[in-house]
């Protein structure tokens, strides 16, 4: 780990151990999974057995000079293969978020600094090691702007990497908005983004809103992504979406990535969703979509009942048909079924097949189902175990087990008792 990961780790921990004492609450989590699974390494199906390990730990209300709302989280992670000892790369981990955030300035202003996730605008999902600021102006107008570093893994620092952007969003209304926004990453020096975007929503009714937005690349001077949706609720049990959209797959990989030559050039899409609550106890979803792939058509359609049959009984199906492009597709058939046995036992199944129009390795069909039962045994845990068993093109047969067992414990600022 590099002297800014170090430093970044112990931050974050001097935060959350001073945080607890005067904090208004605290809660920590631990996941922990162990499976067995084949996979195919060069060319041989050999059995994988990884224990993962998920931490996290959140402090809220916590006081600091001039600060409100302050609060600091901290999500790691930590994977054994089990059956790769002592092989290279059979030991790993990382941390996913570690940030501190908090309000100023009588709450204009909230800041977070850290390791965070940027959402939003131009920067759709960017992964980031910085500082990220956002101000409201007035009442109805509000100016965010962040930047530092696009996240590499376990802290590394690679030289000419950044990242800047920023938002500026006005809101006439509660449910109505329209917002810019740029975002520029560096991948060592090199351009690997940089796009300009527009995004609004608009609701000229309770039962009509109509979302969109927009991206331009400024580098490619191509459209990345442009999508219009009216949603209408024609009835209070039915919700209904039209959908048109435009992409280029090419330009959601970074300019600087071999990937981005691999990428398809630019696809049309056109489609409609349906949503329908027949009843409390049942519900109707079903949707259509038709697309051009460089010019090239294709599409795919669907439906998924979900019905709770009986008091903690619910049964889902599922029906996917996929035409794709004249490279052949595949129909798909979903059916599970989850029953609550007693408030803390709980028992499902999961069955998935698919007919494909070309084979894949001699095969065109494949089948998998899956066995679940969760069992809350403790006020603060929960265990989770799973059997599966199949066929698929790459495995003639294929067998898997995972065990998951969840820690969770919180306390209050009036509830100092915990473990």
């Amino acid at each position: 780990m590099s002297a800014r990961g170090h430093a970044f780790v112990a931050v974050a921990a001097l935060a959350c151990a001073a945080a607890r004492p005067a904090a208004a609450g605290i809660e920590v989590s631990l996941v922990s999974y162990l499976s067995a699974r084949p996979e195919l390494r060069d060319g041989r199906a050999l059995t994988a057995a990884p224990l993962l390990e998920l931490v996290s730990v959140d402090a809220w209300g916590l006081s600091a000079p001039g600060v409100r709302d302050a609060r600091v989280h901290v999500s790691t992670w930590g994977a054994l293969g089990l059956l790769d000892l002592p092989a290279r790369g059979s030991v790993s981990g990382d941390v996913d978020l570690a940030y501190a955030e908090g309000r100023l300035l009588e709450d204009h202003l909230r800041l977070v600094v850290g390791r965070q996730l940027i959402a939003g605008g131009a920067a759709r999902f960017l992964q980031l090691d910085g500082l990220f600021a956002e101000y409201s102006l007035a009442r109805r107008l509000r100016v965010t702007a962040w930047g530092g570093a696009p996240v590499a893994a376990r802290f590394n620092v690679r030289q000419g990497d950044a990242a800047a952007g920023g938002r500026v969003a006005w809101a006439p209304s509660w449910d109505s908005e329209l917002g810019a926004s740029y975002a520029l990453v560096l991948d060592r020096g090199v351009v690997a983004r940089s796009d300009a975007g527009v995004d609004g929503r608009w609701a000229p009714s309770n039962a009509l809103w109509i979302t969109g937005h927009a991206l331009w690349s400024a580098a490619e001077s191509r459209i990345v992504e442009a999508e219009l949706a009216p949603h209408w609720r024609a009835l209070p049990s039915l919700e209904l979406a039209l959908s048109a959209r435009q992409v280029a797959p090419d330009l959601l990989v970074p300019r600087s990535s071999i990937l981005s030559v691999f990428a398809e050039p630019e696809r049309d899409e056109l489609g409609a969703i349906a949503v329908w609550e027949v009843r409390p106890e049942l519900a109707v979803t079903a949707d259509a979509r038709a697309a051009w792939l460089s010019g090239s058509p294709g599409g795919d359609a669907g439906a998924r009942l979900a019905a709770r049959v009986a008091p903690g009984t619910l049964v889902i199906g599922e029906l996917r048909w996929l035409g794709a492009f004249d490279q052949g597709g595949y129909l798909r058939a979903r059916l599970a079924a989850s029953r609550k046995v007693t408030p803390k036992l709980v028992l499902a199944v999961d069955a998935d097949a698919f007919w494909r129009d070309r084979a894949v390795n001699g095969v065109n069909h494949s089948a998998v189902a899956s066995a679940t039962a969760s069992w809350t045994f403790a006020p603060e845990w929960l265990a989770v175990a799973e059997l599966g068993a199949g066929t698929t093109p790459e495995l003639a047969a294929e067998a898997r087990g995972m065990v998951k067992l969840a820690w969770r414990w919180s306390v209050a600022a009036s509830d100092r008792s915990g473990p």
